[in-house]
C-alpha cells in the first residue's frame, strides 16, 4: 500500500511537470501563444485562434499527459492501480472542469482508466500463464 501511495504522489508530480512543460511549448510555438502574449498583429483572426487554444491544449498537452502518466502509474502501482492512475491524472480533468469543458474532463478520466487497465490485464495474463506452465511442469514430473 505504501508503494501505491508513493507512486501516486510521484505521478502527480510528473503530471504537473508534463503539464507545465507542454503549456510552455504550446505557448512558445503556436499562434495561440502569440495571441495569449498579446501579439495579435500577425494573426488573421485573434478571437478564433484564442478559442481554438483549449482544443490545442486538449490534444497536445492534456491527452498525452493523461496517457503517459496513467500507463506509468498503473505499471508501477501493484495494488489499486486504476484508482491510483485516476488520482494521479486528476489535475487535468479538474482544469477541464474549471475551464467549462466538462465532457473533455470526463474523456480524460475515461482515458486514464482504459490505459490503466492495460498493465492490470497484462499482469493477470502473466500470472495465468505462469500458473499454467507450473501445472504442465508438474504433470511432466509425475
Amino acid at each position: 500500500m505504501i508503494r501505491t501511495i508513493i507512486v501516486t504522489l510521484a505521478a502527480i508530480c510528473l503530471t504537473l511537470l508534463l503539464l507545465s512543460f507542454g503549456t510552455a511549448v504550446v505557448l512558445n510555438t503556436t499562434e495561440f501563444g502569440k495571441v495569449a502574449a498579446g501579439h495579435t498583429e500577425s494573426v488573421a483572426d485573434p478571437w478564433k485562434t484564442f478559442y481554438q487554444g483549449q482544443t490545442i491544449f486538449f490534444w497536445y498537452v492534456d491527452l498525452p499527459t493523461t496517457l503517459i502518466v496513467g500507463l506509468l502509474t498503473a505499471t508501477f502501482a501493484k495494488r489499486l492501480s486504476i484508482i491510483s492512475a485516476v488520482i494521479a491524472t486528476s489535475p487535468l480533468p479538474a482544469l477541464m472542469l474549471v475551464a467549462g469543458d466538462v465532457w473533455k474532463g470526463f474523456i480524460l478520466i475515461i482515458c486514464a482508466v482504459v490505459v490503466a487497465l492495460v498493465p492490470v490485464w497484462a499482469r493477470r495474463e502473466h500470472e495465468r500463464r505462469s500458473k499454467h506452465e507450473k501445472q504442465i511442469a508438474g504433470n511432466h514430473s509425475n
